[in-house]
């Protein structure tokens, strides 16, 4: 396999936010990159970037726990028996 290398322009505050957020994943520029454009030799399209929004069930879930509005438990043991309580 023969490489080739990639020059971006791109703005230094984006690239500098990426890469922290790239980082916390353990996961460089570069590689996100090898990633992204393997990808679309492989599927032969761009990845649909529709997981990054959330649909309206998950917003409606979120605004519920803004609010409040959802049950809490002080443990997981808690929360499996709720789970696991017959109705």
């Amino acid at each position: 396999m023969s490489t080739t290398t990639l020059n971006v322009e791109i703005d230094q505050e984006v690239m500098t936010a990426a890469s922290a957020v790239l980082a916390a994943d353990d996961i460089t520029v570069s590689a996100f990159v090898h990633r992204a454009l393997t990808y679309i030799s492989i599927e032969k399209r761009q990845p649909s970037l529709d997981c990054f929004t959330p649909g309206s069930e998950t917003v409606a879930a979120m605004e519920a726990v803004e609010r409040g509005e959802v049950e809490t438990f002080g443990s997981i043991d808690q929360l499996m028996a709720d789970l696991n309580e017959s109705d």
